[in-house]
């Protein structure tokens, strides 16, 4: 099924966030407030700039952290960039992971559909974990009992469920899959994107 480009007049920032996160609640008619365009395509990179500040701010708490915690030799513009760059070109090979896995011609006729999906997803995912790293960083911060650290445990374990639920939502909506392969493409973009970024990480010592 073919999803036909926003109009113009909707083409904008909050209307294509509003359709992200209709899709992320699981309403496919989601994808008709986003737009699909081929400028609406190029346009939804703006959302990785955005999901970029947010990142920045979020970098930059756990590396004050890290500093209270343990004498470090990194610059903190060296650590904070570093991170911003590994994450994009972790974010890349993800796309080029998932460009490979669609075979069939309508996945590969939604393929620019599901990238500008994810772009816009990507600013609203940072939101979503900030609340994970200040509470981290607080809960780090100080003399912590079992129940702290269990408590923070669970809150994680619970966080990172449910984006992996919003994950799968995107995926299946973005390119029309049936769950189980909308499961298959999250598993492997996501370990391409992860084993790329720990291993680059680990490479220029920013873990």
């Amino acid at each position: 099924m073919n999803v036909p480009p926003a109009p113009v007049s909707k083409s904008n920032l909050t209307e294509n966030l509003a359709g992200v996160i209709d899709v992320m609640l699981g309403r496919a008619s989601g994808m008709s407030r986003i737009d699909l365009s081929s400028r609406g395509i190029g346009w939804s990179f703006a959302g990785l700039a955005i999901a970029g500040l947010i990142d920045i701010a979020a970098i930059s708490i756990l590396y004050n952290a890290q500093t209270i915690s343990a004498s470090r030799e990194i610059g903190k513009l060296y650590f904070v960039f570093g991170h911003l760059v590994i994450a994009l070109i972790g974010y890349a090979a993800s796309l080029i992971a998932l460009y490979l896995l669609c075979r069939t011609p309508q996945e590969q006729q939604r393929f620019p559909a599901a990238i500008a999906v994810h772009n816009w997803a990507a600013p609203i995912i940072s939101v979503a974990f900030l609340p994970l790293i200040i509470l981290a960083v607080s809960f780090g911060g100080a003399a912590n009992s079992g129940a702290d650290n269990s408590l923070l445990n669970l809150i994680s374990v619970f966080w990172i469920g449910v984006l992996i639920f919003v994950g799968l939502r995107l995926m299946r909506i973005s390119l029309d899959l049936t769950m189980s392969k909308a499961v298959f493409f999250f598993v492997v973009t996501a370990a391409v994107s992860v084993i790329t970024t720990e291993g680059l990480d680990s490479l220029f010592g920013l873990t």
